[in-house]
């Protein structure tokens, strides 16, 4: 077998889907080897093409699902950042309030900020108890 020639005596180096004048020609000598060697390259082709046609509408899908993500990203993030920024506008006014009140009755601000709803131990009780009698102190004094 010389170089390039294959067994059924076709050369390798021949495309026959490149030009097409050559599909016509007889290459191996035996005319169903022929037919056989275009139907394959006819399928072969077919099939690089629905591989391509299947690998683009990949990149479609995946390039419109990326887009929504990042849309759906960005529209999450502005919604985070805008309640944050109304939470924190929220926690400055109460604070502001509570810095006035504290001007007046600094016992009111502590009481605020402890929570005085537990009354499970008895240092607890008196604390709380000690917390409330301070507080209306001081605002019986601001009164007199």
């Amino acid at each position: 077998m010389e170089y390039g020639e294959n067994r059924l005596g076709a050369f390798d180096d021949v495309d026959l889907s490149l030009n097409p004048q050559m599909s016509d020609l007889n290459v191996t000598g035996n005319e169903s080897s022929d037919r056989y060697l275009i139907e394959f390259e006819r399928t072969v082709e077919a099939r690089a093409r629905a591989e391509h046609e299947a690998e683009e509408a990949a990149k479609k899908d995946s390039e419109e699902l990326l887009d929504m993500f990042y849309d759906q990203r960005t529209d999450r993030m502005a919604n985070l950042q805008s309640t944050n920024r109304e939470k924190e506008e929220q926690m400055l006014r109460e604070m502001e309030e509570l810095r006035k009140a504290a001007e007046t009755n600094p016992w009111a601000r502590i009481c605020d900020l402890v929570d005085m709803t537990v009354d499970s131990a008895s240092k607890v009780a008196k604390m709380r108890s000690l917390f409330i009698q301070l507080k209306n102190d001081c605002t019986s004094r601001s009164e007199s």
